[in-house]
């Protein structure tokens, strides 16, 4: 492991890297008061280039502030410990969206084979978060694409974000477990057509989701909440009288 100064021009992004497209407002500033806190990490490759392992977000600060080298820390990895860096480098962001998160997380689990709590230390993220992460990995592409973020406490939403679908993936059977087992299989369908149609009545009706109130889907008309219910008896129990007395509001 060495510490020095390289030309940015010889540095080249990881292969796990997901998106260029990211604020760095806030960091280019604290680099320009502070300057550099901690050193990218970078191992060698052919011709006097260096490939990023981790710190792309301060590699794209310095150049933003017109500097021509960046220390960094060069060490020796390999394919598969390069890649899950950038991976795991991905995950940390954050404006990350619900399809990037099951994306990396499922190719932590498929590709590398990392376990749960591997994971969850890699992250900074508890073994129960990284459980229901990779069981919003295995919905359908179709409808983590219609999944938003809901991050922040005053943030209002239009759609579902992951913490209002928690009871409803909470038993979703794994791929194993659909693969082994037709009543598995069975029980994953009716998980999947059932979200699908509640996120058709979300989309077209007029209610707003507020991430500070997850627990609960808010009725509005002319700007005043009327009514409000537990999510988890909306998405779970369409025949809840209460729950076709609220739908019944709002389609």
């Amino acid at each position: 492991m060495e510490l020095r100064n390289i030309p940015l021009e010889n540095l080249v992004p990881s292969k796990s890297l997901r998106s260029e497209t990211t604020d760095i407002t806030e960091l280019v500033d604290s680099i320009r008061e502070h300057g550099l806190l901690q050193p990218i990490r970078v191992r060698p490759l052919d011709n006097g280039l260096f490939q990023i392992i981790a710190g792309h977000r301060r590699f794209l600060s310095h150049r933003a502030l017109g500097r021509d080298v960046i220390s960094a820390v060069v060490v020796e990895e390999t394919d598969e410990a390069t890649a899950v860096q950038g991976i795991v480098e991905n995950l940390q962001r954050e404006n990350l969206t619900p399809l990037e998160l099951t994306q990396g997380i499922r190719e932590l689990v498929t590709v590398f084979k990392l376990t749960t709590e591997q994971i969850g230390q890699a992250i900074s993220k508890s073994p129960t978060q990284v459980r229901n992460w990779i069981r919003l990995s295995q919905l359908p592409t179709d409808i983590i694409e219609k999944i938003e973020s809901g991050e922040g406490r005053q943030q209002t939403v239009t759609g579902l974000t992951p913490r209002h679908l928690r009871s409803f993936i909470s038993d979703m059977p794994s791929e194993e477990e659909v693969s082994r087992s037709p009543e598995a299989a069975a029980l994953y369908e009716e998980r999947v057509t059932n979200l699908r149609r509640f996120q058709k009545e979300v989309e077209g009706r007029d209610a707003r989701l507020n991430a500070h109130m997850a627990d609960e889907v808010a009725v509005m008309q002319e700007g005043e909440i009327v009514e409000c219910a537990p999510c988890e008896r909306i998405y779970t129990s369409p025949r809840h009288p209460y729950t076709k007395r609220l739908l019944a509001s709002i389609l």
